[in-house]
């Protein structure tokens, strides 16, 4: 269901409800080469706040970590 708008909604919720709940920041790991994830994130407002070296113990791969400040809002659906 790729670039059907449903993960930007689900995620958009989610901020939504964290939001409500009193949660002032999220933070999440990305596969360093998982461009359509970084993507969906990105255009939600997580930036880039740290990697992680090696991360993925079964390709050796980084995991980039993106944070965002949860009360701000970035195109997210109800």
């Amino acid at each position: 269901l790729r670039q059907t708008g449903l993960g930007t909604n689900l995620l958009g919720r989610v901020l939504n409800a964290a939001c409500g709940c009193g949660v002032s920041r999220a933070i999440l790991e990305v596969l360093v080469g998982n461009t359509a994830a970084l993507g969906l994130y990105r255009s939600l407002g997580f930036v880039e706040c740290g990697r992680r070296k090696a991360y993925y113990a079964d390709t050796g791969e980084d995991a980039l970590v993106l944070c965002r400040d949860v009360s701000e809002q970035h195109g997210e659906r109800p």
